[in-house]
């Protein structure tokens, strides 16, 4: 491989790492605040496995999914009730994974 695109794949490699690391800190950090978060609701679905609720933060983008969080087993999100609901595909467009 030419040095030039080991040299990048090096740099490219510490910054994902970075920003996996940056990420799970601001996601950690984060109150999670109710006006923050949205909501998409379970959808059935006849050729695949049913698609559960979800909630993010759009403030650190914390994603939980199931119905765990709706329960207030989930670190941090509460069980709230006037979340406001957006599409699945909206919804995905906050998520932040590490």
């Amino acid at each position: 491989m030419l040095p030039e695109i080991e040299k990048i794949d090096k740099e490219l490699s510490l910054l994902e790492m970075r920003y996996s690391e940056v990420i799970a800190s601001s996601q950690a950090k984060c109150s999670h605040p109710i006006e923050a978060l949205r909501e998409c609701k379970y959808e059935k679905c006849d050729y695949l496995s049913d698609m559960p609720p979800c909630r993010v933060c759009t403030i650190c983008g914390l994603l939980a999914e199931g119905w765990s969080h709706l329960e207030g087993n989930y670190p941090k999100m509460q069980p709230y009730k006037d979340v406001p609901i957006i599409s699945r595909g909206e919804l995905f467009r906050y998520v932040r994974r590490t």
